[in-house]
């Protein structure tokens, strides 16, 4: 169960028991009347505490994809390949692996990743692959820079897409 928390109290006691109080966003009271309620929650749970992040809003991404699809429609190939494409471009790159260059030939045509390097050791055939953070789970200045990197293709591929740059434009910034 995922809530927003507006601000939070930690309280230690001379025990040192530990205290913390998380003060519900109104908008939120459902989801904690859903935990109060579920008796599969009752005794030790696990508990995870991050930084809020606004969601970007489907709008966002659907603007991408439109203008993807219009890259995809000139490019001659999918608005899959098209996003892959972009990821590797203008994404976030969150780490590196090496495995047997079969195996990362396999998985990079299924995900966020590309080989960097291939080389024989030992006798066996390796890769380095770069991997990749996918969209929905970048920070709006995250997908601001993916966005600025696919608008200047389109502007390269000589593709108008003055209506998408405009309103996803608008939707960053409000």
């Amino acid at each position: 169960m995922k809530f927003k928390a507006t601000n939070y109290d930690i309280k230690q006691s001379l025990k040192g028991d530990i205290e913390i109080t998380f003060f519900v966003a109104p908008e939120n009271s459902y989801a904690v009347k859903t935990i109060i309620k579920d008796e599969a929650l009752q005794g030790n749970i696990s508990v995870e505490v991050k930084k809020y992040r606004k969601p970007r809003t489907l709008d966002q991404n659907a603007l991408l994809w439109a203008i993807e699809t219009k890259i995809a429609h000139v490019l001659k190939t999918t608005p899959k390949e098209v996003h892959k494409s972009n990821l590797l471009d203008y994404g976030v790159k969150i780490g590196e692996a090496i495995m047997r260059q079969e195996l990362a030939e396999k998985w990079c045509k299924n995900n966020y990743c590309t080989i960097i390097n291939a080389y024989k050791k030992k006798g066996v055939n390796l890769a380095k692959i770069a991997i990749y953070k996918g969209s929905s789970e970048y920070t709006t200045e995250e997908f601001s820079r993916l966005v600025d990197g696919v608008l200047e293709e389109c502007k390269q591929l000589g593709i108008n897409v003055a209506y998408e740059s405009k309103e996803l434009q608008s939707l960053l910034k409000g």
